[in-house]
Protein backbone atom coordinates (compact mmCIF):
# COMPACT_ATOMS: atom_id res chain seq x y z
CA UNK A 1 0.00 0.00 0.00
CA UNK A 2 1.65 3.49 -0.83
CA UNK A 3 1.96 5.97 1.90
CA UNK A 4 -1.00 8.06 1.36
CA UNK A 5 1.03 11.11 2.65
CA UNK A 6 3.98 10.84 -0.22
CA UNK A 7 1.16 10.08 -2.77
CA UNK A 8 -0.71 13.42 -2.02
CA UNK A 9 2.30 15.54 -1.66
CA UNK A 10 2.85 17.46 -4.87
CA UNK A 11 6.88 17.41 -5.81
CA UNK A 12 7.83 20.94 -5.92
CA UNK A 13 11.37 21.09 -8.04
CA UNK A 14 12.62 23.70 -6.24
CA UNK A 15 12.07 22.69 -2.79
CA UNK A 16 13.82 19.63 -3.19
CA UNK A 17 16.90 21.80 -4.87
CA UNK A 18 16.70 24.10 -1.95
CA UNK A 19 16.75 21.52 0.88
CA UNK A 20 19.66 19.56 -1.12
CA UNK A 21 21.66 22.83 -0.77
CA UNK A 22 20.84 23.44 2.66
CA UNK A 23 22.18 20.12 3.72
CA UNK A 24 25.30 20.79 1.63
CA UNK A 25 25.93 24.05 3.06
CA UNK A 26 25.46 22.95 6.60
CA UNK A 27 28.16 19.68 5.68
CA UNK A 28 30.52 22.85 4.53
CA UNK A 29 30.23 24.85 7.26
CA UNK A 30 31.10 22.22 9.47
CA UNK A 31 34.02 21.48 7.13
CA UNK A 32 32.60 18.12 6.06
CA UNK A 33 31.65 18.47 2.76
CA UNK A 34 33.09 15.94 0.20
CA UNK A 35 33.34 16.76 -3.83
CA UNK A 36 30.99 13.91 -3.99
CA UNK A 37 28.14 16.47 -1.93
CA UNK A 38 29.37 19.36 -4.44
CA UNK A 39 28.78 16.82 -7.37
CA UNK A 40 25.27 15.95 -5.82
CA UNK A 41 24.28 19.67 -5.66
CA UNK A 42 25.65 20.67 -9.09
CA UNK A 43 23.01 17.17 -10.44
CA UNK A 44 20.53 18.67 -8.62
CA UNK A 45 20.73 22.23 -9.97
CA UNK A 46 21.34 20.48 -13.30
CA UNK A 47 17.89 18.37 -12.95
CA UNK A 48 15.49 20.10 -10.89
CA UNK A 49 16.37 24.19 -11.30
CA UNK A 50 17.91 23.82 -14.98
CA UNK A 51 16.84 27.12 -15.89
CA UNK A 52 17.55 29.12 -12.85
CA UNK A 53 20.28 30.94 -13.43
CA UNK A 54 20.46 32.81 -10.16
CA UNK A 55 20.86 28.75 -8.55
CA UNK A 56 23.10 27.88 -11.00
CA UNK A 57 25.93 31.23 -10.21
CA UNK A 58 25.18 30.41 -6.36
CA UNK A 59 26.42 26.95 -7.08
CA UNK A 60 29.55 27.67 -9.26
CA UNK A 61 30.26 30.44 -6.56
CA UNK A 62 29.95 27.44 -3.89
CA UNK A 63 32.08 24.96 -5.54
CA UNK A 64 35.03 27.37 -6.47
CA UNK A 65 34.70 28.64 -3.36
CA UNK A 66 34.62 25.37 -0.89
CA UNK A 67 38.40 24.44 -2.15
CA UNK A 68 39.49 27.27 0.25
CA UNK A 69 36.69 27.92 2.62
CA UNK A 70 34.02 25.44 3.54
CA UNK A 71 32.51 27.71 5.86
CA UNK A 72 32.57 30.77 4.09
CA UNK A 73 31.08 28.73 1.15
CA UNK A 74 28.65 27.35 3.36
CA UNK A 75 27.75 30.23 4.91
CA UNK A 76 26.83 32.11 1.61
CA UNK A 77 24.81 29.33 0.12
CA UNK A 78 22.94 28.85 3.00
CA UNK A 79 22.22 32.78 2.37
CA UNK A 80 21.81 31.86 -1.07
CA UNK A 81 18.94 29.57 -0.33
CA UNK A 82 17.28 31.72 2.66
CA UNK A 83 16.97 34.46 -0.36
CA UNK A 84 16.42 32.52 -3.08
CA UNK A 85 13.32 32.85 -4.90
CA UNK A 86 11.31 35.29 -2.90
CA UNK A 87 12.46 33.40 -0.03
CA UNK A 88 9.99 30.44 -0.02
CA UNK A 89 12.91 28.47 2.29
CA UNK A 90 13.94 31.25 4.08
CA UNK A 91 12.24 29.77 6.98
CA UNK A 92 13.74 26.40 6.65
CA UNK A 93 16.66 27.98 5.88
CA UNK A 94 16.18 29.87 9.51
CA UNK A 95 15.27 26.55 11.27
CA UNK A 96 18.09 24.30 10.20
CA UNK A 97 20.68 27.04 11.02
CA UNK A 98 18.64 26.87 14.49
CA UNK A 99 19.08 23.52 15.05
CA UNK A 100 22.91 23.73 13.89
CA UNK A 101 23.60 25.69 16.36
CA UNK A 102 21.72 23.89 19.14
CA UNK A 103 23.54 20.82 17.87
CA UNK A 104 27.37 22.74 18.48
CA UNK A 105 26.26 24.22 21.56
CA UNK A 106 25.03 20.53 22.90
CA UNK A 107 27.51 18.76 25.76
CA UNK A 108 27.13 14.81 26.15
CA UNK A 109 28.04 12.97 29.52
CA UNK A 110 30.22 11.46 27.33
CA UNK A 111 32.58 13.43 25.67
CA UNK A 112 34.14 14.65 29.49
CA UNK A 113 34.40 10.57 30.53
CA UNK A 114 38.43 9.51 30.41
CA UNK A 115 37.72 5.79 29.74
CA UNK A 116 35.84 7.13 26.09
CA UNK A 117 39.02 9.04 25.12
CA UNK A 118 37.70 12.44 25.71
CA UNK A 119 38.04 15.39 28.13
Amino acid sequence: MPDRIASQTPFIPSVAFGLKALTVALKAKGCAAARCDIEALQDARDHLVPDDLAAAQAVSDFAAACADDQRRAGAQLHDFIATWRRGEMRQTAARTEQVLQETRAARFDWQDRKDCGHG
